[in-house]
């Protein structure tokens, strides 16, 4: 068996998004997430659980290659959605700005574009 450096990158990725979005789903879905939410987005609290059950619906999808490419698309949507609520307190994460949101969307446009990946077992 030989290293594959485009299987590494795929895991690598995947794992960047899978962990982050499988907790900020969680936490969304929490009693934490709900006072955030109705203290500083100003968004509907409907939309806290659409939000957090996408967030988990796509990690586990993501973390299955299942739908992958659709989960990342509309992740990364969802993503931008985040830019533009952490918009106001500028671009550092220092203080809760967009940078990371930005991040994660990048990321999972990555992945909704990626090749499909290939076995050489």
């Amino acid at each position: 068996m030989r290293f594959d450096s485009a299987r590494l990158s795929d895991y690598t990725l995947r794992a960047a998004l899978v962990i982050p979005f499988a907790y900020h789903g969680a936490w969304n879905l929490g009693a934490e997430g709900g006072v955030w939410w109705a203290a500083h987005s100003g968004l509907p609290p409907a939309l806290r659980f659409a939000v957090g059950v996408g967030e988990i619906c796509a990690a586990l999808g993501i973390a299955a290659r299942i739908l992958h490419r659709v989960a990342a698309a509309i992740m990364a949507i969802i993503m931008l959605g985040a830019v533009q609520v952490h918009a106001p307190q500028g671009f550092s994460f220092k203080t809760v700005g967009c940078e990371t949101p930005l991040v994660y969307a990048l990321l999972c446009v990555s992945l909704a574009l990626s090749p499909p990946a290939t076995r050489r077992d």
